[in-house]
């Protein structure tokens, strides 16, 4: 073999040599390139996944502040994760759209944070809000016995009654009932604030019939 010839050979062969290589490492680095796509595309699963902990936990915190205070604005972490919560589902839920395994996990997970927010949260605020509402009446009431209204009209009645008894003793029998009407209302008044049973106020609603007959002769025999 001539110069010439060995030459040839020798350039061809490094030539295919430099090919090899040349395909070898275009198929590692696309490889590569792939593998740090699924490692990015798991990061970005993973931190979804933190990422939606995360919001269900500033749900929990909201609920439980205003269980604990019944102020409204302990709930804004408790809206605030839960509308964050849903987007993030919906961008998780897309971007695991390859993996029907990842999906299927993530609708489950789903469904476990809406019958918690039906079924525990929404309840445990509708019963608190309730409580507050409630408790405002309580203050109300408690307002309305302190002032003694109560007191001050019904000593105003007896008063004007025994007025009327000593200036009409033979009314003596009418008064004494109305007297008695009166302490079935205030008696019946008074069960139903302590029980807070309607069965208590049955009293209450006899009394008065029976009273406004009585005023009604009374006033009949006083314009005869």
């Amino acid at each position: 073999m001539n110069f010439k010839a060995r030459l040839f050979l020798g350039n061809g062969v490094v030539l295919g040599l430099m090919a090899i290589i040349a395909i070898i490492m275009y198929f590692s680095v696309n490889s590569l390139i792939r593998t740090a796509g699924w490692v990015e595309h798991t990061q970005k699963a993973i931190g979804s996944g933190n990422a939606l902990v995360a919001y269900m936990v500033d749900q929990e915190t909201g609920m439980r502040g205003f269980l604990a205070t019944g102020q409204e604005e302990y709930l804004e972490p408790y809206f605030s994760g839960s509308e964050n919560f849903a987007v993030l589902m919906e961008a998780t839920q897309k971007l695991v759209s390859d993996n029907p395994v990842q999906v299927n996990r993530l609708k489950r997970i789903e469904s476990l944070a809406e019958n918690w927010k039906k079924k525990a949260a929404e309840k445990f605020i509708g019963t608190r809000r309730a409580i507050v509402e409630a408790q405002g009446y309580q203050d109300q009431l408690q307002e309305y016995i302190s002032s003694g209204i109560g007191k001050k009209n019904m000593d105003g009645i007896r008063q004007h009654l025994d007025r009327i008894l000593d200036a009409h003793p033979k009314y003596e029998a009418e008064v004494n009932a109305i007297v008695m009407d009166m302490v079935n209302q205030e008696t019946g008044l008074r069960g139903f604030l302590v029980a807070k049973d309607e069965n208590f106020l049955e009293p209450y609603y006899a009394g008065s019939p029976i009273w406004d007959s009585i005023s009604t002769i009374w006033l009949t025999r006083e314009s005869m």
